[in-house]
């Protein structure tokens, strides 16, 4: 009969040397991975607890951390928030760059979700093909001869306003506080 004692200290040395083995073989044959393929990230700027700990002065917490880099990320739970803080970006000359980052920044299906509930399904929340029709839409409302003709509206109906503030302090015979 075999003793059960002999092979208590054949066990610990076996599980060790298996490990060993296996420990060789997956790193000794596993894929190089190649120079091509590696993505660029923008650094992590901070933890998910950062802001939180940071509550009280937010604004202030993220300013430092645009400020100290160009565009950082945030991860979170399921996904990375990416804030760009680097005006180069935006620059014609930088135009490639930007239009290559711009697929991290898209608004995505979580975003979308959240967003419908509060604005709908308008030019803030929506993405591609959407979002072109209704910028397009939305920039005949913004061109410049109907924003001349708004401002213009604006200006006179403010003019008269102040007009007759100024003519009751002038026939009162009192200062009138432009201030306010």
């Amino acid at each position: 009969m075999i003793d059960l004692k002999e092979f208590s200290s054949f066990i610990p040395l076996t599980a060790a040397a298996l490990a060993l083995i296996s420990a060789i073989f997956v790193l000794r044959f596993r894929p190089a991975k190649s120079p091509k393929k590696t993505k660029k990230y923008p650094p992590i700027g901070t933890t998910i607890l950062g802001p939180a700990l940071n509550f009280p002065r937010l604004h202030d917490f993220t300013a430092g951390l645009a400020r100290k880099y160009k565009t950082y990320r945030l991860p979170l739970l399921f996904r990375n928030e990416i804030f760009p803080s680097d005006l180069q970006l935006l620059n014609t000359s930088s135009r490639q760059t930007f239009l290559t980052m711009t697929r991290l920044w898209k608004q995505g299906l979580y975003q979308y979700n959240i967003l419908t509930d509060l604005l709908g399904d308008g030019i803030f929340a929506v993405d591609g093909d959407k979002w072109k029709h209704q910028r397009k839409l939305s920039s005949y409302e913004f061109s410049t001869k109907i924003l001349r003709d708004f401002s213009s509206v604006v200006f006179k109906t403010t003019a008269v306003k102040l007009a007759r503030k100024v003519s009751e302090a002038s026939v009162s015979n009192r200062s009138l506080d432009m201030q306010v």
